[in-house]
């Protein structure tokens, strides 16, 4: 590896508190990667990621093994392009293939039906707490991640009329982010906000900051739907509603590379699209 994108990966690693196991995880792959090769690892396109992920198949590995080394790489990868080291991301989204793409909007609009009976079914159910937490993942598409750092009263603002939540860095944005929680949103929020104590915004019942099972949980038990699909119909549904994707993006937390794929679905349900 040469010693640009080694420094990147020091850089990486320092900028985002990854732990000394999370680099050295990340620099094995990396050299399994140009052992495989032969070349460094600045050298790989798109054809090479894929080939790589064809040689891993090949070997006997499992799927989930597989899957974990190629969001290693793209993480890395992601990270470089938003430093401008590199123009693209070859491994981007080879985990997880192009299924996005293939998003039926009749299925779209039929699971939009799902999703609004499920968080009815939660806010009814007494879940408060993850009623507004699935909200907000629906309405702007951010990321469970970004979410489950919040802290009360640091990160949770007011004008007088709207909240704003501030988002703490995280991949692929190396500085922190302000979004505004929809109007209609406001009374809510401010009901919940005022029922717990400070520090985190989003608890477990064991008091441990929220994360994506307790929302996977519910979303399956009382609606059949999945997280991914909440994040999907955010971002379909800003983007039909004339949000640029680069708003989009920002509030999603995710790559302009990203959204652009849910443009082209967004567009098929015959709505027009933000330049």
């Amino acid at each position: 590896m040469s010693d640009e994108f080694m420094n990147c990966l020091n850089e990486y690693c320092h900028t985002f508190k990854r732990k000394a196991e999370t680099y050295n995880s990340y620099l094995r792959e990396i050299q399994i990667a140009e052992s495989w090769a032969g070349e460094d690892i600045s050298s790989f396109d798109r054809s090479m990621a894929t080939e790589y992920k064809e040689y891993l198949l090949s070997s006997g590995l499992r799927a989930t093994t597989i899957s974990k080394k190629m969001r290693v790489l793209s993480a890395f990868f992601s990270y470089l392009e938003s430093k401008k080291v590199v123009s693209d991301n070859p491994f981007f989204q080879i985990a997880t293939g192009e299924t996005c793409l293939n998003y039926d909007p009749d299925t779209i609009e039929k699971d939009e039906l799902n999703i609004e009976q499920a968080l009815t079914n939660i806010y009814d159910s007494g879940h408060y707490d993850i009623y507004i937490f699935a909200m907000i993942v629906y309405r702007l598409g951010c990321k469970q991640e970004d979410l489950s750092k919040l802290r009360i009263p640091d990160d949770v603002e007011f004008d007088g009329k709207r909240y704003s939540l501030v988002l703490h860095n995280y991949p692929p944005f190396q500085f922190s982010r302000r979004i505004i929680l929809p109007l209609d949103m406001t009374e809510l929020f401010a009901r919940y906000i005022q029922a717990i104590p400070p520090g985190y915004l989003f608890l477990t019942r064991n008091g441990t900051p929220f994360n994506r099972h307790q929302l996977i949980w519910a979303l399956k038990k009382y609606g059949g739907i999945t997280y991914r699909a909440l994040r999907l119909h955010a971002q379909v549904n800003l983007l039909k509603n004339g949000v640029s994707p680069d708003d989009v993006s920002y509030a999603a937390g995710t790559s302009g590379r990203w959204t652009k794929r849910y443009v082209s679905v967004a567009k098929e349900l015959g709505k027009s699209i933000a330049d």
